[in-house]
């Protein structure tokens, strides 16, 4: 696996968060505590209601501490997903690096046998070596 291109891959980091943003808004929608969404448990765990039955309740306790992480763990869920997002669309508008015409990509040695040109004169014959990117996005050295 080409761990380079993975990481590079707009395509797949889109993917990565826009699951990441789905759980995140399934997680805000959802009854998961008791049948209360995180956020609305929460908001009960905070209330004086909340606060009343944490006084005389271990089991609300840890009920709420338990909202508590879940609702950072979720949070945090969404944020990363967010951040793959705007990376993904770096990484789709980025523009990619391409050597210039009869030049080596960086590196890959210059060619044998030949001079490189100079800015004055064209060379009498155009160097026998191709450097081009095919389809699969890596450079190949052709002669």
């Amino acid at each position: 696996m080409d761990w380079n291109r993975l990481v590079r891959s707009a395509a797949g980091w889109a993917g990565v968060g826009i699951i990441a943003i789905a759980l995140w808004l399934l997680s805000r929608i959802l009854p998961v505590f008791h049948g209360y969404s995180i956020p609305r448990a929460q908001a009960l765990c905070n209330s004086g209601l909340g606060q009343f039955a944490q006084a005389f309740s271990q089991r609300a306790v840890n009920d709420c501490n338990a909202v508590g992480v879940a609702s950072t763990v979720v949070n945090l869920l969404g944020i990363a997903g967010l951040v793959a997002v705007v990376a993904a669309l770096f990484l789709r508008f980025q523009k990619p690096s391409q050597p210039s015409p009869g030049q080596p990509p960086p590196g890959m040695p210059p060619p044998t046998g030949h001079s490189q040109p100079s800015s004055a004169s064209p060379p009498a014959t155009p160097p026998h070596i191709y450097y081009g990117q095919c389809w699969c996005g890596q450079v190949h050295r052709q002669q």
